[in-house]
């Protein structure tokens, strides 16, 4: 299991490995905060007078995983970062085999009936 485990849906779930402590556990809660704060961003753009959500306010992977990774940087260099290091940062999503395919992308799926956009 990931330490954190991002899992975008209609109710915003997180897990968190229970044996983290200290600042491994500060900066897996920062990291899956901030992708809580992307989904509720988008959640809460639906119109009710359209029935859609706002496509602005959608993200992609690339956007919601640089952000976790900054905010996370800001509690420990965990992964050899700071919050500051941009380009380490866009390097290592860029050279993971995890991220780097779907950096582009959307966290909500327009074509998804449930997240009409």
């Amino acid at each position: 299991m990931r330490r954190g485990q991002f899992c975008p849906s209609r109710v915003t779930e997180v897990t968190v490995d229970i044996s983290l402590k200290g600042k491994s556990l500060q900066e897996t809660v920062a990291h899956e905060g901030s992708h809580v704060g992307d989904d509720i961003d988008f959640l809460t753009s639906y119109n009710f007078g359209t029935g859609k959500y706002d496509p602005a306010a959608n993200f992609t992977h690339g956007q919601t995983e640089f952000d976790a990774f900054q905010t996370g940087a800001g509690v420990t260099r965990e992964h050899g970062f700071g919050p500051h290091d941009d380009q380490k940062i866009l390097d290592f999503l860029h050279n993971s085999p995890t991220y780097g395919p779907i950096l582009n992308v959307p966290g909500f799926d327009p074509n998804d009936p449930n997240y009409p956009q």
